[in-house]
């Protein structure tokens, strides 16, 4: 069997192939993108999608019988759904076959089914012909290309005007520790648009699902919010979650931007500014005491000093205090200062060590100094005695 399969694809390629030469005649750009497109190297043909008979010799021949040509907009996703919601067809490759159904529970699919045109469809993320899969860099829906993607629509200002939304999303996004750590650093893993607002079904989360939507990446964040006071306020709807704080897709790095965030809702003299500060301040405290730490270390080992156990306790206390951040959602000073005060004595054993390794070494100078002293005592001598000898000889 498995030779008839080979030969059944090589059949389907080659037709695919033959049709794409012949709309060629006419669409020659067309048919170059979709010879390195997945449609294409799935060996899918033109006439797949637009019907005719791709074997005309004219075109009034090519565009007969059930010849469309472009599809209209509203009709673009149910028509691609032909294929990707059937899951005989879409199963080998792996892929959802929920798309269609996303895509109509969406801001952007229901805009549409009500007559609203001007809304995102198919074509305007995945491209028309030549399109790429996913993980292919140079499709408009790889991780570093959405932002932009998303943005044609998002940064246009007269589209977003009509539609009551800001055009400061992109913008906004790229400005963000999630923008950076996508766009400059390349790390794949931080999110996108698609990531906290769904793709084919894209829409804003409610503000009680916003914990949520972060905590499927901040799970410690998420747990230790639960345990604070703004979390009874989310679920009353008087909190808005973590973008209260964090901003929504200018998401902010610092501890002190996002604590600079608190004079929003909190006036001057609350308790809650001051348990704020003290947060602040101990967490300020924890950094310079390890940074200290570190710099002797690193000073030793410049030194001469074999620093190699220190180096690994160092380690341990460093990630020890990234454990500590996610902590602060719980607004728990007591339960931060506990955790500080453990690093705390792991950074104080540490400088133990040193100190008793730097005290080891002053005694190695301090014993050396009588022998020392001995050999240039001797070497006094003999140099008196040679003298004696030479003067003797004399």
């Amino acid at each position: 069997m498995a030779p008839v399969v080979v030969v059944s694809v090589s059949i389907a390629l080659d037709s695919a192939a033959q049709d794409r030469v012949s709309c060629a005649k006419c669409h020659e750009a067309e048919t170059a993108a979709e010879t390195g497109g997945v449609h294409g190297l799935a060996g899918l043909g033109c006439a797949e999608c637009h019907g005719g008979d791709p074997k005309g010799e004219s075109k009034e021949a090519g565009h007969g019988g059930a010849f469309r040509g472009r599809v209209p907009r509203q009709e673009t996703a149910e028509f691609c759904a032909r294929c990707h919601s059937d899951v005989r067809m879409m199963n080998p490759y792996g892929i959802a076959t929920d798309q269609y159904a996303q895509y109509q529970s969406s801001k952007h699919g229901e805009a549409m089914a009500k007559g609203v045109t001007d809304v995102a469809t198919c074509v305007d993320c995945h491209g028309t012909h030549g399109i790429r899969k996913g993980r292919d860099p140079a499709s408009p829906v790889y991780p570093k290309n959405v932002p932009a993607t998303c943005g044609k629509c998002h940064s246009d200002a007269d589209l977003m005007r009509r539609h009551g939304l800001k055009a400061t999303a992109e913008a906004q996004y790229r400005r963000s520790v999630h923008g950076e750590f996508l766009l400059s650093k390349g790390d794949l893993s931080a999110p996108s648009c698609a990531v906290c607002h769904g793709n084919h079904g894209a829409a804003p989360p409610g503000f009680r699902d916003i914990i949520h939507v972060c905590g499927k990446c901040h799970i410690k964040q998420q747990e230790m919010f639960a345990q604070s006071p703004h979390a009874a306020l989310t679920d009353s709807g008087d909190f808005l979650g973590c973008v209260s704080c964090h901003g929504n897709h200018r998401v902010l790095r610092t501890v002190d931007e996002i604590f600079n965030r608190c004079d929003t809702c909190h006036e001057a003299g609350e308790r809650a500014l001051h348990t704020r500060d003290a947060i602040a301040a101990v967490l300020a405290k924890a950094a310079v005491r390890y940074g200290g730490v570190a710099s002797r270390v690193a000073a030793m080992t410049r030194a001469g000093f074999h620093t190699e156990d220190e180096g690994l306790q160092l380690e341990e206390a460093r990630t020890a205090l990234l454990q500590i951040p996610p902590v602060q959602h719980t607004l728990d000073l007591a339960k931060i200062e506990r955790l500080l005060a453990a690093e705390d004595a792991r950074l104080g054993e540490i400088e133990e060590r040193l100190e008793t390794k730097e005290r080891a070494e002053r005694i190695k100078k301090i014993a050396l100094v009588p022998i020392w002293i001995f050999l240039l005592g001797m070497a006094f001598v003999f140099a008196r005695k040679r003298k004696s000898l030479e003067s003797g000889r004399g």
